[in-house]
Parts: C-alpha cells; structure tokens; sequence
C-alpha cells in the first residue's frame, strides 16, 4: 500500500514537468507550421484581393501569435489558395468553352459559305449556258441572211429580251457574290480574333509556367526548378564525371533581423542576397531558393580553386553589404555547408551532406563555410 502511495506522489510529481514538455512541444510544432506557412506563401504568385489577404496572413505569421491564431490563419490561407486556384481553373475553362463556341459558329458559316459558294458556281454555269444558246441563235439566224427564213427583227428582240434577263441575273450574281466575299471576310476576321485570343492565353500559360518556377519573392529559382536542374546535372556528372559542387546558403540569424526591423525590411534583405549571390554565379552555376531564408547553388565542372573562391566571394560580399533601416546598418551574414558528388552518390544524399555541412556551420559560430 505504501509503495502504491508513493508511486502514486511520484507520478503526480513528474506529471507537471512532463505536461510543460508536451506544452514546450506543441508550441515548437506550431511556430514550425507558422514558418513554413510564411514562407509557403512567399512562394506563391497569387494575385488580387486574395493576394493581399495572404500577404497580410504572413505579415501577422512573422509576429508571436498564438497557437490558435496561428491554426485559424493557416485555415484562411488554405481556404484563399484553394479559391485562387479554382478561380484561375474557371477561367481556363471559360476560355476554353468560349474557343470552342467560336470555333462552332465559325465552322457553321463556313458550311453555310460553301454550300452558297456552289450554289453560285451553278448559276454561272446556267448564265454561261443560256449566254452560249443566245450567240448560238444569233449566229443562226445571221446564217439566214438573205432567205425567206430570216426575219432579223424578231431575231434582235429575241435576243436582247434574252441578253437583258441575262444581265440581270448577272447583277443579281455579283450581289450573292459580293455577300459571300462580306462573309469570308468577316470569318476570316474572327479567326485572326480568335488567333490573338489564343496566342495571348498561350502567352498567359507561358508565364505562369516561368512563374512557376521562380520565386515571386527573390526573383530566383525555387525548388521545383532545383529538383529539374538538379537532375539533369546529376546526369551530366554521371555521363562525365567532371566535379560538380552543391551548397545550401542560410542567411543568420534571419528570424531576429525580421523580429528587429519588420518583415518588410526582411524581404528586402531576402531580395539583396539572392541577387548577391546570383552576381557571384558563373553563367552555367545555378541558384534556387530552397525555402525559408536558405538557398542552394550548384556548381557544375568547377574545379577546386574556382569552386572556393565563388563560396568566399559569395561570403565577404554578403557580409560588406550596405543594407540600412533608417539610418541603422543591418549585417547580414551567411553560413554556407557545401560537398561534391562522388562515387554512387545521388541527388538526395548529396543534399543532406550539404544540410549536415550547414549545420555545422552554424553550430560553430555562423557566417563560416564548412565543407562535408
């Protein structure tokens, strides 16, 4: 019984701490989930009134918000992203089911073209024909000159009666014909419409797809375009075996800079960096940014030299940037964990070695390079 009770005063001693654990946890998951929702929408290139709501969910996301806001945030952000997209689905639609009206209207006067087209052909071919009888008749009777048979008078009347009914279906010919050409034309006028119309949603599609590929933020890569560049360098390093760098770039302390100065002054150093260190890049390197304040570059056919000093140029120019806040220097600096691939390495490994570098890098003080 006394070891029950004091099993019993040991549990409730420890349930205290245990429950501040799981309390210490859920606030962790939640400044996770806070995070990445921030910089989820940073990724996105939604535009509009649902734009500015998401921009104004992740201005409230960079402040200490409760774990219920946070959870009420996240709801209203999905519910945004999900009406933005059926949205821009609708519309695709609608562009298409009004192409396709176009095209059925177009096809059916087109139709209603040719049909009058033969119609036409068919009476010129009776003019020609009635034409031919009536020279045919003249000559004839011109061939009776002279004979009792011929009485030229009634000839010339036959024959003018016959060439005035002549003319004037002829008229009437040229009027059918004249509306044929009105409605080619105006057919043809639709299609180049619609051609535009076409071209210019093609256009549309175009850059959304560049879009999806950039960061609407920084302006650089983001990590669907990584995984495709990534994967098509790693079959060239397969194929040739010529040394090919890859390395994940964190901004330091990024989380204070944005607690300290304000989210808008946080873009901006963003912005500054990821445009530093594309200027610090080799025409055939690449960056992406990989989420958050980390980007990744790779560096593909760069030997040992080059690919050091691109990493220390990246480093001391990042590190003398002149970025203010009202008159106040905001340093900004960069922990970089860089390795090669070698022997039968992956994409996948290859990016956790270099997470593991910048790890490091971190652990040991920042604003280092560490190589893995």
């Amino acid at each position: 019984m006394a070891s029950a009770l004091r099993a019993s005063r040991d549990l409730a001693s420890h349930t205290p701490s245990a429950q501040q654990a799981q309390v210490t946890l859920d606030q962790d998951q939640i400044r996770r989930v806070a995070d990445e929702l921030q910089n989820l929408i940073t990724e996105l290139d939604i535009d509009g009134q649902a734009g500015s709501q998401l921009l104004d969910i992740r201005r409230q996301l960079l402040t200490d918000v409760s774990p219920a806001t946070v959870v009420s945030l996240t709801l209203t952000a999905l519910r945004l992203i999900l009406d933005a997209t059926h949205a821009e689905r609708l519309a695709s639609q609608q562009f298409l089911a009004q192409v396709n009206d176009d095209l059925v209207s177009i096809s059916q006067q087109n139709t209603r073209a040719f049909d009058h087209a033969t119609q036409l052909r068919m009476a010129h071919q009776s003019v020609d024909q009635r034409l031919d009888r009536t020279i045919t008749d003249i000559e004839h009777e011109l061939s009776l000159k002279g004979t009792s048979e011929s009485n030229p008078e009634a000839a010339l009347t036959r024959a003018l009666d016959a060439l005035n009914v002549i003319a004037k279906e002829n008229d009437a010919l040229k009027t059918r014909e004249q509306a044929l050409e009105e409605q080619l034309s105006h057919n043809q006028n639709q299609l180049s419409t619609l051609a535009e119309h076409t071209m210019d949603q093609r256009r549309h599609v175009g850059d959304q797809e560049r879009k999806r590929l950039l960061d609407p933020l920084t302006r650089v890569y983001n990590r669907a375009a990584l995984n495709d560049r990534l994967e098509h360098e790693f079959r060239l390093w397969k194929k040739y075996q010529r040394p090919f760098c890859l390395a994940v770039i964190d901004i330091d302390h990024f989380k204070q800079v944005n607690q300290q100065f304000g989210y808008e002054v946080g873009d901006k150093a963003l912005k500054i960096v990821a445009r530093t260190i594309y200027q610090c890049l080799r025409d055939t390197d690449f960056i992406a940014r990989f989420g958050g304040e980390e980007f990744v570059i790779l560096l593909p056919d760069a030997n040992d030299d080059t690919r050091t000093e691109i990493l220390a140029n990246i480093s001391h120019t990042i590190r003398k940037l002149p970025l203010k806040f009202k008159n106040e220097r905001v340093a900004i600096t960069v922990s970089i964990g860089a390795t090669l691939f070698s022997g039968q390495d992956t994409p996948t490994p290859v990016l956790e070695r270099a997470d593991q570098a910048l790890y490091q890098a971190k652990n040991s003080g920042r604003n280092q390079i560490i190589w893995c």
